[in-house]
């Protein structure tokens, strides 16, 4: 086996992370009980079922959007895609001699989705409980459990966050819309890297860190790469948004959420945050040695696709983001 093939790094996660493997099943299994909550929302579907098998059905719908990166393209792009767990990264990505394989870190993925969840709940309504402490708090042990330790995390069933996934009906479909629009900016990102024929051309930094010296991997060439990424990824929510040829926008945009990226660049600048002043580290706002601070990635985007920061509905996501995880 070619020691720098898609299928040797694969076999070489596999050893080293949790990976999973979706089947075309499970992915039938998925949108057949979301129809079915369509159109009976009192029957609502078992949440145990389907959160066995979620990390299966990832793949079908990353299967989308690799099909919409390839009609952006216009070329066939050779992708496989691994959900897993480590102790430091959101995404990874590495370039094969065969193909290309992205990461994703699961820990960040569901914080991400019941933080999604939450936010529009409380954006959406006169939830008068939605800003308790105790909904904090459980914020606040999700993000400190499950993603900054990345320890084990499950939703309590008499939980606020449960009350809210098994609340109102649209409150719920719009919270999950909203972290599939942020989920195809990222994984679309990764895709631009592979469909740009990007390389990064590493050196060394040091900088201190408390007074103790640090080696921090740089790249001359990324942050202009990095903005690129961003642009085609947002290219490909704007694609999964509108639809278009040989493109299934599936049922998960049936709202639209342009703003999206910006609002996951607000999430990541925050946990960020929580997540150096747990570990003791220097707070960069997006690293800064091989991505630009997340508020310039911010601005490139609002700059290139003319996204308007001053949607209403953004603005009230943003002002319960402040409630659960201030600045």
């Amino acid at each position: 086996m070619n020691d720098d093939s898609t299928e040797y790094w694969l076999n070489w996660y596999r050893k080293c992370y949790k990976l999973m493997h979706p089947s075309q099943e499970s992915v039938n299994l998925a949108s057949g009980l979301w129809k079915q909550w369509e159109s009976d929302p009192s029957q609502r579907p078992d949440v145990i079922q389907i959160s066995s098998r979620v990390q299966e059905i990832e793949k079908g719908f990353f299967t989308e959007l690799l099909k919409a990166a390839q009609a952006l393209t216009g070329t066939d792009l050779k992708v496989e895609y691994c959900p897993f767990v480590t102790s430091s990264y959101n995404l990874a990505a590495k370039t094969t001699s065969d193909g290309y394989i992205v990461l994703v870190d699961d820990a960040f993925l569901q914080f991400l989705f019941l933080l999604s969840n939450v936010l529009v709940h409380v954006a959406y309504t006169d939830f008068e409980s939605a800003t308790s402490e105790a909904l904090k708090l459980e914020i606040s042990d999700c993000l400190h459990r499950g993603y900054v330790r990345r320890l084990s995390y499950s939703v309590p069933d008499q939980s606020s966050i449960a009350r809210i996934l098994g609340g109102n009906y649209e409150n719920t479909e719009a919270g999950g819309f909203l972290f599939q629009a942020m989920r195809t900016f990222m994984l679309g990102h990764e895709l631009g890297h592979h469909a740009l024929k990007h390389s990064a051309q590493i050196t060394e930094k040091n900088c201190l860190n408390n007074g103790t010296a640090l080696t921090l991997s740089f790249d001359k060439n990324q942050w202009h790469e990095e903005l690129a990424a961003d642009a085609f990824g947002y290219q490909i929510l704007d694609r999964m948004l509108k639809g278009g040829p040989q493109i299934d926008p599936l049922h998960h945009f049936s709202y639209s959420f342009p703003f999206a990226p910006l609002l996951l660049f607000d999430i990541c600048s925050r946990i960020e945050q929580k997540a150096s002043q747990f570990k003791g580290l220097p707070f960069l706002d997006g690293a800064g040695y091989t991505h630009p601070p997340l508020a310039q990635r911010r601005q490139s985007l609002i700059s290139t696709f003319q996204i308007d920061d001053s949607d209403d509905v953004y603005g009230y996501l943003r002002e319960a983001l402040d409630d659960f995880i201030p600045l």
